[in-house]
């Protein structure tokens, strides 16, 4: 087990007009047979549950607001494993993605002039 302080706050409201909070040390399982020894298998399987199920609905609902279909959300949700986040594009990958969409040879010299004048500047 291992000690782990938690911050809870509840923001200004009609109760709490300057808001309130308190800090509390809570000691934590460290692995799935401690957690289950500490609060029975069934328990410690349902907070898994409960999360996966969350991560999962975060999920979802970022492929819903990119616009995707029933069936990519669930080709998607095939593959998905939590705690399994796709490594973040470097801000050049993003770049180089969105120059191939570009078919105008005007404005890919006009970009190229551009970050010139910006290395220069």
């Amino acid at each position: 087990m291992k000690a782990k302080e938690v911050n809870a706050v509840i923001t200004a409201c009609e109760q709490f007009p300057d808001g309130i909070g308190a800090n509390v040390n809570y000691a934590f399982p460290e692995t799935l047979a401690e957690a289950s020894e500490v609060y029975g298998e069934a328990v410690a399987l349902s907070i898994l549950l409960q999360q996966v199920t969350v991560k999962l609905q975060g999920g979802v609902r970022t492929h819903l607001k990119a616009g995707k279909s029933d069936e990519e959300i669930q080709a998607w949700a095939d593959s998905w494993k939590p705690g399994m986040a796709k490594p973040k594009k470097s801000a050049l990958e993003k770049v180089l993605g969105l120059i191939d969409g570009i078919d105008n040879p005007d404005d890919l010299k006009a970009m190229l002039q551009k970050i010139q004048e910006n290395r220069r500047g």
